[in-house]
């Protein structure tokens, strides 16, 4: 199952902006899917900003390159916990950090970017795509430049 979240740019509490966290209502419905956990299922999470456990699973980075900081909601929102408990899910991918394109782990889930991919905007990394290969209880994911 894929599963794709936008959080929206920005998130206005009490007068102060940050980066957006997930709402509330998008995990209670996420909370309320029909769930059975079977044996060889993968689920992938896709989403623009990082959430907050980004800054844990950095800690511990398999491949690729962290150049800039984690640019996360301050607000954790829970949804990583929710996450974790249907324990399908081996991956979440963002993008929103451009010289980003680490995978890295917390609590036995990959946390990863994609790469960078346009010309007109900042960064320092090479431009590309990631591609993640599904292998039956499995995935691989590597990074393909463009050049």
């Amino acid at each position: 199952m894929l599963y794709v979240w936008d959080s929206g740019a920005y998130s206005h509490w009490r007068n102060y902006e940050e980066y957006a966290a997930i709402e509330p209502e998008q995990i209670d419905w996420f909370n309320k899917l029909p769930y059975k956990r079977k044996a060889g299922n993968i689920d992938l999470v896709f989403l623009h900003i990082p959430l907050p456990e980004y800054k844990l699973a950095a800690k511990k980075i398999f491949q690729g390159e962290k150049n800039e900081e984690i640019c996360s909601s301050l607000t954790n929102s829970g949804l990583f916990y929710s996450l974790l408990r249907r324990q399908n899910v081996k991956a979440l991918f963002a993008g929103h950090d451009h010289d980003n394109n680490f995978v890295g782990e917390y609590h036995g889930i990959k946390l990863g970017y994609g790469n960078v991919t346009g010309y007109n905007t900042y960064g320092v990394l090479a431009r590309g795509v990631r591609i993640i290969e599904l292998k039956n209880d499995q995935f691989e994911t590597e990074i393909k430049l463009f050049e």
